[in-house]
């Protein structure tokens, strides 16, 4: 229900598939197109991942290799040919399919291209209509818009049939990640540098690349006549030619404008410009970092190390979040909502210096990537100029802080994880309500400060102890609940609305995925096993550091929290396997590796807590089905978190209920076997091979 129209549609036409009985279902994961950067050269994570949504649905047999188009015909041979050599056909096949279909694209754009300028040279004016190849020519999902134009005498385009690719990207839209999104930027922006040439934009509901794109449009057609269309399952035609003629009439009554493209630049992440551009230590700056989860300590406690000023903004209430609905659109993922009311409420208050908001950033292709230049987009256009957004990737954040900081940082984000497992094991037991809650605030302004002085160990020895020295009654064993997701939603106190607590407080033990420190760690690994040569010495002198450090703080929490270890890189490919290619988005195989590894190690329940809009997550969830069966009907739950409070209760009643029961027969089976409770690789052993 959460994907969009495109992909619902493809759903049907694999179920008439299966339904006719046909042997074999070809249907590819398309990772990459061509481009000209291959950073902006991914599919959406939907075009990439529907194999495996619909795999998980649908009973027929598939082949569904993970094609790489972004290096030309060698990438295409590379990851096609070992799927198509079931079909019996070999690599110089494929080749030489690639080389004709090449030509034969090149041939009929040539043609398209001659087409579109006799056409304009006949019309004068023309509509340009911009947007993915489905919503732009397939008839039904935009309601046969290229026939309702030629009723109303009106000539119009497809993008593809003007030179578009000769615009340039200006800089902000040039981090666009998606292949599509950017072609969307560029053809709207050919279009205002002609003369004649109207864009018609449409999109449809549930597309989160064009959520944030819009954004990038905005900026650049302000003071320019457009019409943008988003279609969904709700749509009639009748509405579709009155917006049309409107558009049409609000044409003929404006004055021609000269055909040039005018959007203002907008900064890039800050880093260049926060750095030191020689030796010494950088300029202070001040840093306000959003609580995005309790992590957040740890990135304030590395920038003043780094010799900053920086400080950690408290959860956003509720009327924060209110003031913050006014300045998105609804169409973004709720994270992006939340740091919006924050943003904002601190661009409303008054600073005596220049301020820089900071939270990590990411070069993984989901939304999250454009969060940053929303932000910077979205402070333009309120006029603030005191205050600047920095969401620096890893690579930046390390040229930021430096790579001695840049371990620290490491080092803090470890230990953070241990410590909100360790609170997770003590908090239900507790025997003074709210004591742990206490304990742990303590320990995250400690450990900023020995952040900043380099004295984490102390401060983590602290830390444990006074978490050890809490009072606990333990004499009840508590169904252990694995909660996975998104990376901001699962483990935000706001994002996911006191989910640990509800489940603490109706006798539940939350067993929390990491943070940041898997992700981090496997794009690392990936690049590594990539084999990017240039790069091989740097990666692994970056990898033994951080393996180091790792074990520094694991050694600092030994025998003090149960559930210490995660699935290492090739664990989590192998845990992930039978749901996903290896080469899939890395958050989502995560997502999808730690919900394997909680049912195979002990937990009586999984909840994929994701927000409204993640499209990740929206993936995650159409394989939990097959994730359950799997794992003899363990249950899980998918929860969509919003803005309206309380809107996943009754879901989750019904889940703790089946946790309830799932935990009494697990109890009774250890009974019977005389099995310690909540041993790690319990179920392994309980039922083999699930």
């Amino acid at each position: 229900a959460e994907t969009c129209l495109p992909i619902k549609l493809l759903f049907g036409h694999v179920l008439e598939l299966a339904d006719a009985g046909v042997e074999q279902i070809f249907l590819p994961s398309i990772l990459n197109r061509p481009g000209d950067d291959p950073r902006g050269s991914h599919s959406c994570p939907y075009v990439q991942a529907v194999p495996y949504m619909v795999q998980a649905a649908v009973d027929a047999s598939f082949l569904s290799p993970e094609v790489d188009l972004s290096g030309g015909e060698e990438s295409f041979v590379l990851s096609a040919a070992p799927a198509l050599a079931e079909l019996g056909v070999n690599r110089f096949d494929v080749l030489w399919a690639y080389r004709d279909a090449h030509a034969a694209w090149a041939d009929f754009r040539r043609q398209l291209l001659a087409a579109g300028r006799q056409a304009r040279e006949q019309a004068g004016a023309t509509l340009v209509i911009i947007g993915k190849p489905y919503n732009v020519l397939d008839p039904y999902l935009n309601l046969n818009l290229f026939a309702h134009l030629r009723r109303l005498g009106v000539t119009a385009l497809p993008m593809w049939a003007l030179p578009y690719e000769e615009a340039e990207l200006d800089v902000q839209s040039a981090r666009l990640p998606w292949h599509l999104n950017r072609a969307i930027v560029r053809a709207v922006r050919y279009c205002l540098q002609q003369p004649g040439l109207h864009p018609v934009l449409v999109s449809n509901f549930g597309c989160g690349p064009d959520a944030f794109t819009s954004k990038h449009l905005e900026a650049l057609l302000e003071g320019h006549l457009a019409l943008t269309l988003e279609f969904d399952e709700h749509r009639g035609e009748a509405g579709l030619v009155t917006r049309l003629e409107a558009f049409l009439d609000e044409l003929q009554g404006s004055p021609a404008r000269p055909g040039v493209a005018t959007e203002p630049p907008i900064a890039a992440t800050g880093v260049a410009a926060i750095r030191s551009a020689g030796p010494g230590a950088p300029p202070a700056t001040s840093f306000v970092v959003p609580y995005f989860s309790d992590h957040a300590f740890v990135f304030a406690g590395a920038l003043q190390a780094a010799g900053h000023q920086a400080r950690v903004l408290p959860l956003p209430s509720a009327e924060i979040r209110k003031a913050g609905e006014q300045h998105v659109s609804g169409k973004e993922c709720h994270p992006y909502g939340l740091l919006t009311a924050d943003l904002v409420h601190l661009a409303q208050t008054p600073r005596r210096e220049p301020t820089t908001f900071f939270f990590p950033g990411t070069t993984v292709p989901c939304l999250m990537h454009q969060y940053g230049d929303g932000h910077r987009l979205l402070l333009r256009k309120l006029g603030v100029t005191d205050l600047t957004v920095l969401n620096p990737s890893f690579d930046e954040l390390k040229e930021l802080i430096g790579f001695e900081i840049g371990a620290r940082l490491w080092r803090g984000l470890v230990a953070v994880d241990l410590l909100i497992k360790m609170v997770c094991e003590t908090r239900p037991y507790e025997r003074e309500p709210g004591q742990t809650d206490e304990v742990h605030r303590q320990n995250l302004r400690d450990i900023q400060t020995a952040l900043a002085l380099d004295e984490l160990s102390a401060a983590l020895t602290m830390a444990t102890s006074r978490l050890r020295l809490i009072p606990v009654d333990r004499a009840v064993p508590r169904p252990v609940v694995g909660v996975a997701g998104d990376i901001f939603t699962r483990i935000n106190p706001v994002g996911n609305q006191d989910l640990f607590l509800w489940l603490e407080e109706r006798g539940c033990e939350v067993w929390p995925a990491p943070f940041l420190v898997d992700i981090t760690d496997f794009s690392l690994r990936r690049d590594w096993a990539r084999g990017r040569l240039g790069e091989a010495a740097l990666l692994g002198a970056i990898m033994l550091r951080k393996n180091m450090e790792s074990w520094r703080v694991h050694r600092a929490f030994k025998g003090q929290v149960k559930r210490a270890e995660e699935p290492g890189y090739q664990e989590v490919l192998d845990l992930a396997r039978p749901y996903l290619g290896r080469q899939q988005n890395e958050v989502l195989i995560l997502n999808v590796a730690k919900m394997v590894d909680f049912a195979r190690h002990g937990a009586d329940g999984i909840l994929n807590a994701v927000c409204f809009n993640c499209m990740l997550g929206t993936v995650s969830s159409a394989i939990t089905g097959r994730l359950r069966e799997d794992h003899r009907g363990i249950p899980i739950a998918n929860l969509v978190y919003s803005t309206v409070e309380g809107s996943q209760r009754a879901t989750l009643e019904a889940f703790l209920h089946q946790v309830q029961s799932f935990h009494r027969r697990r109890v009774a089976t250890l009974a019977a076997q005389g099995e310690p409770l909540q041993e790690k690789g319990l179920l392994a052993r309980l039922w083999p091979g699930g």
